[in-house]
This record gives C-alpha cells, structure tokens and sequence, in this order.
C-alpha cells in the first residue's frame, strides 16, 4: 500500500488510542474502523475494534470481529507471530482468546498451538474440563503431539488425576495406540468443547473398543504386573458401570470379561450384586463358582455351585454347568459320597458330559481306596 496512506492509518491509530485510553470506546472504535480502511492488513485496529465492543456491551459483534482477526492470522504469512501479537494483547482477556482460536479451529486443526491456546483461555476462565477436552481433541489430529502431551500431564498433575497420567506415559512408551489412549482418558470428559450425552450405542461400542484393548494389554505381556494395570482397570470398570447401568445380564457378561482376562476380583465384583430374584442369578452364581474354584476356594466354590443348582433346577445348560462346578469342589474337598451323588444326578441328565465320566472313575478309585 502507498507509504502516505500506511502513515495516515497509523496516525489515526494513535487517535483512536487517546480516544480507548480516555474511555470514549464509541469513538475510539470509529477510528479504528478508519483505520482498517486505510490498512486492512494490519492486525491491531482490528483487535481494538474487539476491545470497544465488549466496553461497549456488544457482546455478539464482539464474537464476529474475532472470527475477523481469526481468519487475518490464518492467511497471515507469520502466522505464529500473529498469534503471539494477539496472545500479548489480549493477555488479560480470556473469553476473547477463547473466540479467536475457535476461529482459527474452525479453519485450520493441523498444528497444536491453537488447541494449546485455547486450552490455555478455558483455564484462565476457570473452566478446567473445557480445556482438558480441547487437548483431548488435539490427539485426534495430525497435530504435533508432544507438546499436547506435555500440556495433559500438567493438567492432570494440578488436578491430582494420577491415572490419567500413567495412560499418558504408557502411550508415549508405545504400550497403548492412541485410540486406545483416547478410549480411556475420555471416561468423563466429552469430545467436543460443550460437553455432549453420550449415546447408548457409541457408549457400548466404546465398551467394546476398552475390553478389547485391556485384553490386548494383558495378553501382550504375560508377566505384566497388575499394580501396573490398576489405574487402567479403575477406568475400565468407571467407564462400564456407566454404560451397564441396572442390567443384571450385562454386569454378568461384564464379569465373565474380566474373568476370562484373569481380573477374578474385578469378575467377582461385578457378579456379586446381582439379586437371588433376577432371573440370571442361578448363572452368576455358576460363574462365581468357577472363579472360585480358579482360585482354589473350595468352600465358596461348593456355595456358589449350591446356590446354582437349587435355583436353576434340572433344565437347561447352567443346570449341568453348575453340577459339573459342585462335583469338582466335592472331590477338592474329598467328600466323595456327595460327589457320588451330584455325579449321578448329572448322569441323568446327560451322561457324556464333559470329563463326568473321568471324575466318576476318580471319584470311586478315591473311595475304594478309602475302604481299604
């Protein structure tokens, strides 16, 4: 642009500044709305514009020229510098930093700084969540991750959210994807800035996704300590609960998960308080059962099989489950008369049976020797 006219807007400037300082906004945002058309280029007058606006309680135009000086840094060529011209002259304005890189968002998601930006505004407001669920969202671009990363574990460090962070180091260690990352530090916070319910069935294919991923954590390492899991399997079982609600029959499949990854505790947790009236308590108990003949707890594995067998009756195939389960908790207990008997209650029922007719062949060897 011709210098006098560059000259002739930066002395306007320095009008519209006298009139800002001296509290004359509606003034002040006249000749800054000069200066922009003498020099639309420049960043400054619009950003005064802004200030104006909110003094003068014009709230939505104050949203729309931000999406302005938005969209003036995207096209920027020093793009970082705009944005760090904008961060220091709206160091004390929150809510207005919040808006431009929103703006910015809505145009351009391939680099981190405006996810770390506008993370850094919902903390100045006060609205922690907001800015953890900002970052969140950064993992899932192309975003440069490291310092996003950075950013979570200062988060989670203030808020005292351990676990979250162990997630984090675990990613970076190459032991989790990201999507398996994403799966379980989005337990509370949403992925998108509001805040969203979530819906029935993403929630149960995010279930899905978090089973999946915990089995793959506790397959790839044999030796893995569970002390090293426990933030993970927390999550897990927060995240579940959510999704499983009331439903007997889904916190008994839950439990059959966590029984089949080797979790027993987390398996008898999640049996445990389904009711002797539900109609699947007779398999849940079943199922106790077989834990707890794992664990070699004999006793409560003769309880829980008990329980199935009285309540389950003679149909069906937790009828002959659960009798299978008592006949192995009998002969663990050595008492070979009552496994005598439940043996030829599920001969009844169906005579080739799994290993029955092994069990039966120890089970008189062992009392033949008793009479000896």
């Amino acid at each position: 642009m011709p210098d006098d006219r560059k000259s002739t807007a930066i002395d306007c400037f320095k009008l519209g500044m006298q009139a800002f300082e001296l509290g004359d906004f509606k003034q002040a945002k006249n000749v800054f709305v000069k200066v922009i058309e003498l020099y639309p280029s420049w960043l400054r007058p619009y950003i005064q514009v802004a200030l104006c606006e909110k003094a003068l309680g014009q709230l939505e135009k104050v949203h729309r020229t931000m999406g302005i000086v938005s969209r003036q840094v995207v096209a920027a060529k020093q793009r970082a510098r705009a944005a760090e011209w904008v961060e220091k002259w709206l160091k004390n304005e929150p809510q207005m930093r919040a808006q431009f890189y929103e703006g910015v968002l809505e145009i351009d998601r391939t680099t981190a700084e405006p996810f770390l930006g506008l993370a850094s505004a919902y903390e100045q407001l006060g609205e922690w969540k907001k800015g953890v669920a900002v970052l969140l969202s950064a993992l899932e671009t192309e975003a440069k991750h490291e310092l996003v990363l950075q950013k979570l574990n200062e988060a989670y460090s203030v808020a005292g959210e351990a676990e979250k962070i162990i997630f984090l180091k675990r990613y970076e260690n190459g032991k989790i994807s990201r999507k398996e990352l994403m799966l379980f530090l989005t337990v509370e916070e949403s992925n998108d800035f509001e805040g969203k319910v979530e819906n029935p069935t993403e929630s149960s294919d995010n279930l899905s996704e978090m089973i999946d991923a915990l089995e793959k954590q506790m397959n790839e390492d044999e030796s893995v300590d569970l002390r090293e899991l426990a933030p993970l399997i927390q999550v897990f079982r927060q995240k579940s609960q959510k999704i499983l609600g009331e439903s007997a029959r889904a916190h008994m499949d839950m439990g059959v998960a966590y029984w089949q990854m080797g979790l027993f505790e987390e398996a008898r947790l999640a049996m445990n308080g389904i009711k002797e009236t539900d109609p699947c308590y007779a398999e849940a108990q079943y199922h106790l059962a077989e834990i707890a003949l794992d664990q070699g707890d004999w006793l409560k594995s003769l309880e829980c099989s008990q329980s199935s067998v009285r309540r389950v009756g003679t149909e069906g195939e937790i009828a002959k489950a659960s009798r299978y389960v008592l006949i192995r908790a009998l002969i663990a207990l050595n008492d070979y008369i009552r496994a005598a008997e439940v043996i030829f209650q599920l001969e009844e029922l169906e005579p080739d049976y799994r290993q029955l007719k092994q069990l039966k062949a120890s089970v008189k060897l062992r009392m033949s020797g008793e009479g000896t």
